[in-house]
């Protein structure tokens, strides 16, 4: 094991570090506890006041010197501990790590995991299911990881006595990349299975053949109000007049001929499972997933899977749900029930 002394702080010494390029991402240091106080306050203090935002690591044994740049103590965690020595007295001993450590960021779909040299490398698939925001499939596992490495998303951490595993996912890559190996037949329901044949609306195939208009996409909002919630609709109203306006006008257009010719109550009343979900809302970790709108004119029920806890079918609200600002998944690939089911039994038993 390499002895590293830090040199802004007189008698304090690092026997493992690690560093992603030359960012600290986990610090063990021993010392006696006014060393300690002073590395801590230090660490606090803007540098016109002798703050630290960088520090030097001298290997005792070479005199190579390792730059370590320090993030926002904000973003740090540290826990400490004690340990008796014949020759040195009480030292105290201190691990300084990125808080992303202690539990992934599923907001921004990021995960740290550290571990000993002496360790065997944790299960990289199971820290890629935890953060990632879609449900993935345990085949998928060798596609999945490759792509995500490949694209700089799954990196490996090597450092002084401990390493770690580093995600960091582009959530709507994620979603285009995954969404493509879905649609060619690469990642399929089943082990060498294909996805179920899944109605399209003729309708949409249309308008794909000449682009939709702002008057398309106001007269489609009208038709949305009664399935998306007031703040969603106008975040997308708004978006049709920015750079990237075209996109927000067909998905305004699209969703709503996705809705118009989506069953009503009872006509997939004998597929069971097998019944396809068109509409995918979700509030925190809460799913409703609908395959049949509401047969009348106004929209006041639907049916479908509601997840709030376990999955079950019955009878949804729309209008409750969107009143409570619940999100309609503008980006939800239809799939059966029996699908969407499973993934919530799995993910619930997980959670």
């Amino acid at each position: 094991m390499n002895l590293y002394q830090i040199e802004e702080i007189a008698d304090l010494y690092v026997d493992a570090f690690l560093l992603d390029q030359s960012k600290l991402i986990f610090l063990s240091v021993w010392g006696r506890d006014t060393a300690l106080q002073e590395f801590f306050a230090r660490l606090t203090l803007p540098k016109s006041e002798q703050g630290l935002r960088e520090i030097h690591l001298e290997n005792l044994d070479t005199d190579q010197t390792v730059y370590v740049d320090i993030p926002d103590i904000e973003d740090l965690t540290k826990v400490n501990g004690r340990s008796q020595s014949k020759i040195f007295g009480t030292l105290s001993h201190v691990f300084i790590y990125d808080k992303l450590a202690d539990k992934p960021d599923s907001l921004n779909n990021k995960a740290l995991l550290i571990y000993r040299d002496n360790e065997e490398q944790p299960d990289t698939w199971e820290i890629i299911k935890e953060a990632c925001h879609l449900p993935l499939l345990d085949h998928w596992k060798n596609y999945v990881i490759k792509t995500f490495e490949e694209q700089g998303w799954l990196s490996y951490l090597t450092g002084e006595a401990v390493h770690a595993i580093k995600l960091d996912l582009n959530r709507s890559d994620v979603e285009d990349i995954l969404e493509s190996a879905i649609k060619d037949g690469i990642l399929t329901l089943k082990e060498g299975e294909s996805k179920p044949d899944i109605p399209q609306p003729t309708a949409k195939q249309a308008a794909e053949q000449a682009p939709n208009s702002l008057q398309d996409a106001r007269k489609a909002a009208k038709y949305l109000q009664a399935f998306i919630g007031k703040r969603q609709l106008n975040f997308m109203l708004e978006a049709t007049a920015g750079e990237e306006g075209q996109y927000f006008i067909d998905q305004l257009v699209e969703t709503a001929q996705l809705i118009q010719s989506m069953p009503q109550t009872g006509e997939q009343e004998d597929k069971g499972d097998e019944a396809i979900a068109y509409l995918h809302y979700f509030y925190g970790g809460f799913d409703w997933y609908i395959s049949e709108k509401d047969m009348l004119a106004e929209q006041y029920q639907a049916y479908g899977v509601a997840n709030m806890g376990y999955p079950e079918y019955g009878y949804i609200s729309i209008t409750e749900l969107i009143e409570n600002n619940v999100e309609l998944d503008l980006h939800f690939e239809p799939n059966t029930l029996g699908y969407f089911k499973k993934q919530l039994e799995e993910n619930n038993q997980v959670a």
